[in-house]
């Protein structure tokens, strides 16, 4: 139970970096009407074809952000205003909000958090949570991972992916 409860945050993480990373490129400005394919193989073959690109991508940019963050912490005495902007930036995006973490108990935070998931699984994530991409949010608002609900207590901005129609706020 509480690996699939790290797990669930990790993906909500990957949603929340890809507000910074800017609007997925045009030609996905919405999602595939994946209602227009019968329910079995069909739909499941279109809703991974058009999501593992997304995820690979995001992982990718992800992991660049952790490279940066492994060379940080190899000389965490020695930090200058870029590393210490990086620093701030990724803390921002990944919600750690204790002004007080010295720079080494930040990085080793962010260390736990800055990290790829594997595609199967965010793939099985959205799947799941979206209903193979055809839930009202998922067509509506582009939000995969059931981060909205009807009395939506969550931000729009934190619950969807950017697009080229709908920037990131």
């Amino acid at each position: 139970m509480l690996a699939a409860a790290v797990l669930t945050g990790l993906l909500i993480v990957i949603l929340i970096a890809l507000r910074p990373s800017g609007p997925i490129p045009a030609d996905v400005a919405a999602l595939p009407d994946f209602k227009q394919w019968p329910a079995g193989p069909d739909r499941k073959r279109q809703f991974f074809s058009f999501m593992r690109p997304l995820l690979e991508a995001e992982n990718a940019r992800v992991l660049a952000d952790r490279q940066r963050l492994q060379r940080i912490a190899e000389h965490p005495a020695d930090l200058g205003w870029l590393d210490r902007r990086r620093l701030a930036s990724l803390a921002e995006a990944y919600r750690i909000e204790d002004p007080g973490l010295s720079d080494g108990a930040l990085i080793d935070e962010l260390l736990l958090r800055v990290d790829a998931v594997p595609v199967s699984l965010g793939l099985a994530q959205a799947a799941k949570e979206s209903g193979w991409g055809t839930s009202r949010f998922a067509a509506k608002g582009f939000n995969l991972y059931g981060q909205l609900s009807a009395q939506s207590q969550y931000p729009p901005a934190l619950c969807r992916l950017p697009t080229a129609a709908r920037p990131a706020a």
